[in-house]
């Protein structure tokens, strides 16, 4: 079974992805905090990271750069306050897949099928 870990500060989204997730049949991991998901991320080994940028203690690329092991898997940041000047940090880390909050469910769905199919 395939693992997704979600890093995502507001409870309401967390629960929407994993609800929406929910056929793709992957075990899914939740972490409402970067402290929290630095601590636990790596023994959890997912094959997949969907990752908020702006979260109350860290902005989302801090956790690759602590977590060089997500590095190596596919990453999916969403955030509604994804300023341009930190793309260029993410793709630097690996991130090739970027979208901006609001975001479409089926947008979702499609995306980490075509990220856990990579």
């Amino acid at each position: 079974m395939r693992r997704i870990a979600i890093v995502e500060d507001f409870p309401a989204i967390r629960e929407l992805y994993k609800n929406a997730l929910e056929p793709i049949e992957a075990e899914i991991h939740e972490y409402a905090s970067g402290s929290t998901a630095v601590q636990e991320i790596a023994s959890f080994d997912p094959d997949l990271l969907i990752l908020d940028h702006r979260l109350p203690d860290m902005h989302g690329y801090s956790i690759l750069e602590q977590v060089p092991e997500m590095q190596k898997i596919p990453v999916l940041v969403i955030s509604g306050y994804l300023e341009s000047q930190y793309i260029p940090h993410y793709e630097a880390l690996g991130v090739k897949n970027i979208l901006s909050k609001p975001i479409k469910i089926e947008t979702l769905i499609e995306q980490v099928s075509s990220l856990l199919k990579s």
